[in-house]
């Protein structure tokens, strides 16, 4: 999406230029969109109130509380291998297991247990603002029903392997099952707690109608879809991770079970990837439904934000939406610091082992009282 300009003037150019089509078009692209959008009345907003969240920006540059996309400094991205996917790149170890290009061993996955408090009703902002929460809340309305996706898809793809590659895939797979299924629990009663504050959950039924799409298909484009999530999610731990800034305001209790899930996430980052190669999946696949997915996805949480801001009472408020602004494309903004990452995957020579995990093994390792192991790694 972006071309091999400096990455400071990719990013601006990324805002400025989504932001114009909203003003010269009233919603432009989105606003096509909405037609496809029946879920709801907020739905019907989504062009008009990404053009708010753009005035929004600018009005909070200009107040000097947001500096979007002006910093040119980023950590570089390295490239550890130059080559393609393809058969030539594949590594296999004895047990026939694919490891990526870095040719490292697969790290054993634990299956934890969360201790904290999901009983005790949440606060309305729980995050500390409208926005924050709104979003958070929208991600978590997904996870239910996109986490059992990927066990689904990873099951499929354990039945299609070869006896002799399955061996040096199956413990890592039922690890990488048991996370996502405590994820998935975890936040079922998370979610109840929105559903109680009167928020409606319309992603999670969005999810659930494309099933039966993916069963129909081979199951390399089921395993590219959990693949392209994953790698959205890492880079979102990866944020969480470095910007704790993002939970400011949020219990303790919310807090932990945020970034225990980020870190768990970034701890099975390249288990869906790996067994999608092993399978015989190409690049050409894979970059074609990480980019159609990335838009999918991008689009599906904005209807949910926006359906959480609307049942939530704080739509038509400005203060709504530079809080978005900042919280998005502020100097350490979300999307500021993710754009790259999430360019990563459409690399040469790409492997989810490249990214950096070490931040997510130190909050596990410093939080083992709180996330104590049900099934310590193999």
């Amino acid at each position: 999406m972006v071309g091999q300009h400096d990455a400071a003037t990719a990013d601006a150019d990324g805002l400025r230029g989504a932001c114009d089509v909203a003003d010269q078009h009233g919603g432009g692209a989105a606003g096509q969109a909405v037609h496809v959008v029946v879920l709801g009345q907020p739905e019907a907003f989504v062009a008009p109130a990404f053009g708010v969240l753009c005035k929004a920006q600018r009005i909070a540059q200009r107040a000097g509380g947001v500096a979007a996309f002006q910093d040119g400094r980023e950590v570089e991205y390295r490239q550890v291998s130059h080559g393609h996917d393809g058969a030539s790149n594949n590594v296999a170890r004895a047990a026939g297991r694919y490891f990526g290009p870095m040719n490292e061993l697969s790290t054993p996955l634990t299956v934890r247990r969360l201790l904290v408090d999901l009983d005790t009703p949440l606060p309305r902002h729980w995050c500390g603002d409208a926005f924050r929460t709104a979003f958070f809340g929208a991600l978590s309305m997904s996870f239910p029903a996109g986490e059992q996706l990927f066990i689904d898809s990873m099951r499929k793809g354990m039945a299609a392997l070869p006896d002799a590659q399955r061996a040096g895939f199956e413990a890592e797979v039922q690890g990488f099952i048991g996370q996502e299924a405590t994820h998935r629990r975890i936040h079922q009663r998370f979610n109840a707690h929105l559903q109680r504050q009167g928020l409606v959950n319309t992603w999670e039924n969005r999810i659930l109608a494309r099933r039966p799409l993916l069963e129909r298909l081979d199951v390399r484009n089921w395993l590219a879809v959990t693949a392209a999530t994953e790698h959205l999610t890492a880079v979102f731990a990866e944020y969480m991770l470095a910007h704790p800034h993002a939970l400011q305001g949020a219990e303790s209790r919310l807090r932990d079970m945020w970034l225990w899930h980020s870190s768990e996430e970034s701890e099975h980052r390249s288990t869906a990837f790996d067994l999608y190669r092993a399978l015989g999946g190409d690049g050409a696949r894979r970059h074609r439904i990480f980019k159609l997915g990335s838009r999918a996805f991008a689009f599906d949480l904005a209807r949910q934000v926006l359906s959480n801001l609307w049942h939530d009472g704080s739509w038509w408020r400005l203060g709504t939406w530079v809080q978005g602004a900042r919280f998005l494309f502020g100097r350490e903004g979300f999307i500021t610091r993710s754009w790259r990452p999430w360019q990563r995957y459409l690399a040469p020579g790409f492997h989810p082992s490249q990214g950096d995990g070490m931040l997510a093994e130190r909050w596990l390792a410093s939080h083992a009282d709180l996330a104590p192991p049900v099934r310590a790694a193999l």
